[in-house]
C-alpha cells in the first residue's frame, strides 16, 4: 500500500465469526479496496468458495507450506502454555499434542505442526 493513507473503516456492521467475515467480505464484489481477514484453512477447506481468494504478498501464495517454511510474511505462531505445577491431564494432554498423533490431527485441522 506504500504512502497511501488509510481510510476511516466502517463501523456500522461487525462480523462475530469467521464466516461472518468471509461473507461480508465478500459482499464487496472484489471493489477496491476490499480485503479481509480469516484463517486460511477456515476460507479454502470449510467454507470453500471460489469467488473469494486468499491473497498472495510479494508473489507468495499463503500456501500451507510457504506458511510453515516462513514464505508467507503474514503468519502467527500459537503456544501452548501451562504452569509450572500443571497436573498430570494437562501434561498427558501436550505430551498427546506433540505426539505423532496429535500432529496429524493438527495438520488435518488446517494449521503447521511443529517442524
Amino acid at each position: 500500500m506504500g504512502d497511501a493513507p488509510l481510510m476511516t473503516p466502517p463501523t456500522r456492521e461487525v462480523a462475530g465469526d469467521m464466516g461472518g467475515i468471509v461473507h461480508a467480505v465478500s459482499d464487496y464484489q472484489n471493489h477496491p479496496g476490499a480485503i479481509g481477514y480469516s484463517f486460511r484453512f477456515y476460507l479454502t477447506q470449510m467454507l470453500a468458495r471460489g469467488d473469494i481468494k486468499p491473497l498472495s504478498l510479494e508473489g507468495i501464495a499463503p500456501t500451507r507450506e510457504n506458511i510453515e517454511n516462513g514464505a508467507y510474511p503474514v503468519s502467527d505462531a500459537f503456544y501452548a502454555v501451562t504452569r509450572a505445577d500443571a497436573d498430570e491431564n494437562t501434561r498427558a494432554l501436550l505430551a498427546w499434542i506433540i505426539s505423532p498423533q496429535g500432529q496429524e490431527l493438527i495438520e488435518k485441522t488446517g494449521y503447521t505442526g511443529i517442524v
